[in-house]
């Protein structure tokens, strides 16, 4: 169970009864703000279901007459505002065998000539296009051949997703820099060494908050002729 905090006795909460007293308790996010006076102040201190009050949104609000004309005015209070929730999640992508360490350095590496006779010899041809014939018999065309034959053409990789999620009682303004390459993090513990690349931004009311969501992909390379800046 969560620790419940018993605030001090407060004189500055927001219009507190005259003569009276208030006080909060606090859990987790939410707040009970607690008013003791008169019983006609208490009822004209009540506040709507879904208002804004004191730093959150009302979720409950009702009065408790007590004894010899006071009352107790309580005021229930959820407070998200400006809450960050971040999450890392990973995807598989796709790509060509051409993009594979394997063939791209060390002595596998191989060129675009490699890759014409390799596929040439993958759709059965004897020849290229240009009456050459078609030759892998070295160590790094006959290895991507094999590699092709028994596995496709393609490969996957794991791609991070970081998604930033914001509550707010205003609505929050969405579409800045979207599709737009960054080579900089998102935000403090996303994963390192990749270009990221807002796919999504996007606001949306619950209640009395608006949930902004925000979500960027990583990539080795995201090419800056494409997506900038």
């Amino acid at each position: 169970m969560s620790a419940i905090y018993k605030g001090t006795w407060e004189s500055t909460l927001t219009t507190p009864p005259q003569n009276g007293a208030a006080r909060r308790h606090y859990q987790g996010r939410i707040f009970t703000h607690v008013k003791e006076g008169p019983i006609a102040l208490c009822y004209a201190g009540e506040v709507d279901v879904g208002s804004s009050y004191s730093s959150g949104i009302v979720m409950d609000c009702f009065v408790e007459p007590t004894t010899g004309g006071l009352a107790r005015l309580v005021i229930i209070t959820d407070n998200r505002n400006s809450n960050y929730i971040y999450e890392v999640d990973w995807q598989q992508i796709s790509k060509v065998i051409q993009l594979h360490p394997r063939y791209t350095g060390g002595s596998y590496t191989l060129n675009s000539t490699d890759w014409a006779h390799v596929m040439a010899a993958v759709d059965g041809q004897s020849s290229l296009y240009d009456g050459t014939a078609v030759d892998v018999s070295s160590a790094g065309r006959a290895d991507a051949l094999s590699i092709i034959r028994s596995f496709g053409t393609g490969y996957l990789v794991m791609a991070p997703i970081a998604t930033r999620m914001r509550c707010n009682y205003l609505m929050l303004t969405v579409g800045s820099n979207i599709g737009t390459r960054s080579t900089s993090t998102p935000f403090s513990g996303a994963p390192t060494g990749y270009e990221w690349i807002k796919s999504v931004d996007r606001a949306r009311k619950d209640g009395g908050y608006w949930e902004r969501t925000e979500q960027w992909i990583g990539a080795d390379n995201w090419p800056a002729e494409l997506y900038g800046p």
